[in-house]
């Protein structure tokens, strides 16, 4: 099974790294699993400047090729101004409509607001759109759930319940994954 981790911040974020870290923690004790994390903001510079995929210097390109390959992607976007960060979007306008069609994928974001929407309006309809499979469950984490950490830009995500709903949301995902991958063999 093959998943990526896919943080959609389009610039170094302290929090959407800690949460990133998270998924990826509770990723590691499944077996066998192919893991891969993808920090967008690693690529904005090329994912920005490109209007195809032919534009894409290899390491973006290799990116794209990441989620092209996955069997289940972990989305992991901030709010920015009550929606989705330009760039993150501009990513899937340089994919092929039905490229992600049949892959699973679990959403999560984080914000300055105790409540947010963003997940149910906008990115699963965006995710629906290209026909990924959603998990029903989520996680919004707003920026006050993660405690500062000694050191620059690093913080840590404490609270037990956004821990355990985190665990069971890839639980449930790595559970459907493997289902859907034994089914087709």
């Amino acid at each position: 099974m093959r998943v990526l981790v896919f943080n959609g911040a389009p610039r170094r974020s302290a929090v959407n790294l800690a949460l990133t870290q998270v998924f990826v923690e509770a990723l590691v004790n499944y077996t066998p699993i192919t893991l891969q994390v993808l920090h967008l903001h690693q690529i904005a510079s090329d994912v920005g400047c490109a209007e195809s995929l032919l534009q894409l210097p290899d390491s973006a390109a290799e990116a794209y090729q990441q989620a092209l390959d996955a069997d289940l992607i972990i989305f992991i976007v901030p709010q920015y101004a009550a929606g989705l960060p330009g760039l993150f979007c501009h990513f899937f306008e340089l994919l092929d409509p039905t490229a992600l069609r049949g892959k699973v994928a679990l959403i999560a974001a984080t914000g300055s607001g105790l409540y947010s929407p963003l997940l149910d309006t906008q990115l699963r309809p965006l995710l629906d759109k290209f026909g990924l499979f959603v998990m029903p469950v989520d996680s919004y984490l707003p920026h006050a759930a993660f405690a500062q950490q000694p050191g620059i830009h690093t913080c840590l995500l404490s609270e037990p319940q956004a821990l355990a709903r985190i665990r069971f949301s890839t639980q449930q995902a790595v559970s459907l994954v493997a289902a859907k991958l034994r089914s087709a063999a």
